[in-house]
């Protein structure tokens, strides 16, 4: 293989020595992701570098192929920030590449080059170890152990492994458990109605959690917009016994309905004791004397009640004060005959007494 591990463009271009070319070779690699099944149960290879300070030894293969590299051709349409470089590489070949995982060691920093420009590269990470592949099925294959002298891949049953490495959000199944990125965790964010819980880990990076949108509160047991607190500050209109009052919200559930507190019933059209009865037991107003003597309720139509007095009359024999002055029967008389010829009778108790002559 002419490029090293990691240096793995979604187009991958040539880097090698400038050379003079009569037409554009097909000295890409376009690399596709891909879905595959397993090529083998399990896999340990020694890598010889090109530039052996990049040789790697120990390292494990993943048993499903992650991307498939085919030869293209580029034509540049437009660059911009860029200068592109006269770098030619021959035709590139086929090839199926597999997540590699090699033990830790500092590999030097290099410089490349390649159509794009040249490229200060440094922290090298083994990624992918992409084999020669042809399309179709080779005259003759087998599943057993296999040692690829013309590239020095070998292929072997490892007796031992160097997975177990702590899961981690990097598209990569560290744990080599078949799976990736998996038992991270959730991630929370808002709170109430606004609550969400999410998956820590999405398409090999960090989730950003987004909480919900907050909405106008109501009675249902819920913080419907989210600041923390339940049903808080929701009311309602209501008819209480002392008329229009207020129920508030609590666990979903209106409570009782609570107006003004009672008070003593005056003359004002309003029930103020809240027994149903408006204006009641306010007693009566009296006025005038004798046969002009009234009494009447003390509140009419939620107003005080003027008294009124009525009509004094001439003074009869009745033993009434018929002319409403405090006294009754006073100064009646009537004439009489008596024993003495004519008299006069004074009334008193509403009865005239003796005949009196003059």
């Amino acid at each position: 293989m002419r490029t090293l591990i990691g240096l793995v463009y979604v187009l991958c271009a040539a880097a090698v020595a400038a050379s003079a070319s009569a037409a554009p070779a097909y000295d890409h690699q376009l690399c596709y992701k891909i879905k595959t099944d397993k090529a083998f149960e399990a896999a340990q290879v020694n890598l010889d570098a090109l530039r052996s300070e990049y040789g790697l030894q120990g390292c494990t293969l993943k048993p499903k192929a992650k991307h498939v590299c085919l030869p293209v051709r580029k034509s540049i349409v437009e660059l911009s920030g860029g200068r592109p470089l006269a770098i030619a590489g021959g035709e590139a070949s086929q090839t199926i590449c597999y997540t590699v995982r090699c033990p830790a060691e500092e590999l030097p920093p290099a410089t490349f080059s390649d159509q794009f420009g040249s490229h200060q590269l440094s922290k090298f990470k083994p990624s992918l170890l992409c084999a020669p592949a042809i399309a179709g099925v080779p005259p003759s294959s087998s599943t057993t152990t296999t040692t690829l002298s013309a590239t020095t891949t070998t292929v072997q049953a490892p007796t031992t492994t160097l997975c177990g490495q702590p899961e981690t959000c990097n598209g990569v199944d560290d744990d080599c458990d078949t799976e990736v990125d998996e038992d991270l965790g959730t991630v929370t964010c808002g709170v109430g109605a606004c609550f969400r819980s999410v998956s820590a880990c999405t398409d090999g990076e960090p989730t950003v959690c987004q909480p919900g949108s907050p909405a106008a509160e109501s009675c249902n047991n819920a913080d419907d917009d989210c600041d923390g607190a339940v049903d808080e500050n929701v009311t309602q209109s209501c008819a209480s016994d002392c008329g229009p009052g207020t129920a508030t919200c609590s666990a979903g559930i209106f409570g009782e309905c609570v107006g003004r507190a009672p008070q003593e019933e005056t003359c004002n059209g309003v029930d103020d004791d809240c027994d149903t009865e408006v204006d009641e037991d306010l007693g009566t107003v009296t006025c005038g004397v004798g046969a002009c003597f009234r009494s009447v309720s003390a509140c009419t139509d939620g107003e005080p009640t003027v008294c009124q007095p009525g009509s004094p009359a001439a003074e009869s024999c009745n033993n009434a004060d018929d002319d409403c002055d405090g006294a009754v029967d006073e100064n009646v008389t009537q004439s009489c005959e008596g024993e003495c010829g004519t008299g006069i009778a004074t009334c008193s108790g509403g009865i005239f007494g003796e005949c009196v002559c003059n």
